[in-house]
């Protein structure tokens, strides 16, 4: 039975294909790449082996159970914050580490957006200028920025975005040093190595 399955138009495939598609007809690079096994975690070592120990803790992400995650090697400490409002947790599991990745939004673009989502966002991602607080107490070696929040209208065609959002992380970088924070800060990008 070869059914015609109908998709709307803004539906996203991610990387597979667009376009209506018949049931039962997409190519499997093997038998079994479509599979997906799950874990549910919960805080604490999540993974352990000789070259690495995951710890889970939680974070604070409006009512979406979230985590953020310490990696322990040998060598190094790497602690990433996860989706959070500002924590003293992320604080203390992040003292003295080698590299903490952490969500950031801006600050001054903040103002930007309606008072709901003002209040929305303030509960749920952290500002620059509380980043600078978080990072001043742990003391990482190297703090970079990751899942940036520019608060700018991207589909406005009347603008340069890829200038806008340049300009963006550097006034991200600023407001952490405004801030008070006087260590190594980075904006993270795709494919970088630390």
């Amino acid at each position: 039975m070869n059914k015609e399955i109908h998709f709307p138009k803004n539906f996203w495939w991610g990387a597979a294909t667009s376009g209506p598609q018949s049931e039962g007809t997409f190519e499997k690079a093997n038998e079994n790449g479509y599979k997906v096994e799950t874990t549910d975690i919960q805080p604490g070592i999540i993974y352990q082996d000789d070259r690495v120990t995951v710890e889970a803790f939680p974070v604070s992400h409006g009512t979406l159970e979230s985590y953020g995650f310490k990696f322990t090697t040998p060598d190094k400490v790497i602690v990433i914050s996860g989706d959070t409002a500002p924590l003293e947790i992320v604080a203390q599991k992040a003292e003295g580490c080698d590299i903490l990745l952490h969500e950031v939004e801006y600050t001054d673009g903040l103002s930007a957006r309606e008072p709901k989502w003002q209040k929305y966002h303030q509960e749920v991602h952290t500002l620059s200028v509380d980043l600078a607080k978080i990072a001043a107490k742990a003391h990482p070696r190297l703090l970079v920025t990751y899942h940036r929040i520019y608060h700018m209208e991207i589909q406005d065609n009347t603008r340069d975005v890829e200038a806008e959002m340049a300009r963006r992380n550097t006034a991200i970088l600023q407001e952490i040093r405004d801030a008070g924070y006087e260590g190594a800060v980075v904006n993270g990008q795709d494919l970088d190595v630390f």
